[in-house]
């Protein structure tokens, strides 16, 4: 797709010099919402290269991903030139509050360096979400506590992973279990998820991993 879409910004727009490309991507799913993309793309070589990445990038993403039944109906591409580089360089970002909690409003100001030379300083109001699981570092880095979560989750694509700060259980969307000990096996080399003697930790931890996926997009 990629190759498709830098043929035909070649076909109409010169390949050097100053220019920015504007790329919008809007995907069709089978009875799923459409999904949007938009980026711009400013260099003095290789604009249609990249600006062609740019196009093609939401469709890797959803089709690399562990979603499953998608069937994509259509593709529309839409991309406009502009001659000019329109370049900024991101300065500084700072916030208002030291300390925020869940539901409340933080206001960020960014400061932007542009092209030109001009500095551009805008104001974004940002909500933390009720749902955020989000906890404070400053406990911890006063030293009144040396545990700062019971649990800490991951993941990568189709694999999950919950630990308590010695046991490591990791599964997928086909419960298939890898359960560690690493405090007496570092290297994570002895899987103990078949080791009856391990099971009272593999059912607890798998507990807090479904409550957990429950809660969030993990």
């Amino acid at each position: 797709m990629a190759l498709t879409v830098h043929n035909g910004i070649m076909s109409s727009e010169r390949s050097i010099g100053e220019q920015t490309l504007k790329v919008k991507t809007t995907i069709s799913l089978k009875n799923q919402p459409k999904v949007h993309f938009e980026n711009s793309v400013s260099e003095l070589t290789n604009t249609s290269l990249f600006a062609a990445l740019a196009a093609s990038a939401p469709v890797k993403f959803l089709f690399s991903n562990t979603f499953e039944d998608l069937v994509m109906e259509k593709i529309n591409i839409e991309i406009s030139s502009v001659e000019q580089s329109r370049v900024a360089v991101l300065e500084k970002i700072w916030h208002d509050k030291l300390e925020v909690k869940t539901g409340q409003e933080v206001n960020l100001t960014v400061s932007v360096r542009q092209s030109n030379g001009t500095l551009q300083v805008d104001k974004y109001p940002l909500k933390i979400p009720e749902e955020m699981d989000s906890r404070s570092l400053k406990s911890l880095l006063e030293s009144q506590t040396n545990v700062h979560r019971d649990y800490v989750f991951s993941g990568l694509e189709k694999w999950r992973l919950v630990y308590d700060g010695r046991y490591k259980l990791i599964n997928n969307w086909q419960k298939d279990y890898l359960l560690f000990d690493t405090e007496t096996d570092p290297n994570e080399l002895n899987d103990l998820s078949l080791n009856p003697k391990y099971q009272d930790h593999l059912n607890r931890l798998n507990q807090q991993l479904e409550k957990h996926k429950l809660n969030t997009t993990l």
